[in-house]
């Protein structure tokens, strides 16, 4: 999808011709974990690039990896003691159980980006860095996103940028093109609203589609088709449209909140943080039911300490009030 913007987007719509550099394939490659400095040609032509010192080694990457992995494989126990049905209904029939399911899969799915992204950073820091790294150049995959106090931290910032530069050319930038092209003959004064707000949703659209697609390659046309059709794609555009009503309130909050009462910590850290918990309790099972039908996380090859997480829970008296069916 991210090389269809170098053969496809930008010579059709761009007309420009379909080339990209060693050195921009390495970037793009990157630039999901990686600070790559930026020359400023029109502040100064002699400045150099910021230089990262190198203040960590290999090892600290292996150490990370190790607590994601361990992470993964104590909340995947406790997934697996529950049935793909149950996790389907579970906002319904045990909506305390469903909270504590949300919180879990957040913290899992931020380990398993983080496994991935320092593997790769792994590969980097030996292959081209010597077995030393900048902790300052590098950052993890994913940054908390349970910690999040907006929705525009949450997808901006903190959610992994894995897929960032697919979803700006693949997306963003071309609906933006298209619709500076199409706004410039109407009679609207300032389009840039609209434009911005266009190429926002188109990139929360090509994500959905192609997480319908994943639903649809793990449960087959039938099931698919029948039960969970177009869930994604709802769940990626609510949170886009999500992020637009949060802006709307923002800019309404100027006008008539002092600034001391905005950026106070009651604002900024338990509205904003109780704002993006109840959106995402109200809309995940949209996005968890596709992956749940087959009960992806008794997949999950972490299982060292399964056992003994099994064994802890079993003895806990009254255990199947948090736990599935399967314990």
């Amino acid at each position: 999808m991210r090389l269809s913007e170098l053969f496809w987007i930008t010579p059709i719509i761009y007309g420009k011709p379909a080339y990209a550099s060693r050195d921009y394939l390495y970037t793009e490659l990157w630039s999901c974990m990686c600070r790559f400095p930026k020359h400023n040609k029109k502040k100064d032509d002699d400045a150099k690039p910021k230089e990262y010192v190198k203040n960590k080694k290999a090892y600290h990457l292996i150490m990370y990896l190790a607590y994601h992995l361990l992470v993964v494989d104590v909340i995947g126990s406790w997934f697996v003691t529950f049935t793909g049905n149950e996790v389907i209904t579970l906002r319904q029939d045990r909506p305390l159980v469903f909270l504590q399911a949300l919180v879990l899969a957040i913290l899992a799915l931020n380990s398993g980006f983080n496994i991935v992204g320092y593997s790769m950073q792994l590969f980097h820091c030996l292959y081209y860095d010597g077995g030393s790294y900048s902790d300052e150049k590098w950052h993890p995959l994913i940054q908390n996103p349970i910690l999040s106090s907006s929705l525009q931290e949450l997808w901006s910032l903190r959610w992994h940028q894995l897929f960032h530069t697919t979803w700006v050319a693949f997306g963003f930038r071309p609906t933006r093109y298209i619709m500076q092209r199409v706004m410039a003959k109407s009679p609207v004064k300032n389009p840039m609203p609209i434009i911005f707000i266009a190429a926002s949703l188109a990139v929360f659209f090509f994500s959905g589609m192609t997480h319908e697609y994943m639903v649809y390659t793990e449960v087959g046309w039938s099931i698919y088709s029948r039960h969970f059709a177009g869930q994604e794609l709802f769940f990626f555009f609510i949170h886009g449209l999500g992020m637009m009503l949060e802006q709307n309130i923002i800019a309404i909050g100027k006008k008539v909140l002092p600034e001391s009462v905005r950026n106070s910590f009651f604002i900024r850290h338990v509205v904003g943080r109780l704002w993006v918990s109840v959106w995402a309790y109200y809309t995940f099972s949209y996005f968890i039911n596709g992956f749940a039908y087959s009960a992806v996380w008794h997949d999950n090859p972490m299982k060292i300490v399964r056992p003994y997480v099994l064994q802890f829970l079993r003895s806990i008296p009254n255990s199947q009030a948090f736990c599935g069916s399967l314990l």
